[in-house]
């Protein structure tokens, strides 16, 4: 969602200047932040038991 509104912002409303190297290391670092949480979030649901591409249910767990 956010990231539909960020772009549909930049639709609306464009640069005239092109992005500076500043503007790509700050892309990036989100990027990787953005990364690390999705890994951390599958590593604690494989921790958990409970995978996120798991479909077979398992009997005792409801």
């Amino acid at each position: 969602m956010l990231n539909t509104t960020v772009m549909l912002a930049q639709f609306l409303f464009p640069t005239d200047r092109a992005p500076r190297a500043w503007d790509n290391v700050l892309i990036t670092v989100n990027a990787l932040f953005i990364g690390a949480g999705i890994t951390a979030n599958v590593a604690f649901e494989k921790a958990a038991g409970r995978g996120a591409l798991s479909t077979v249910p398992r009997p005792g767990r409801g």
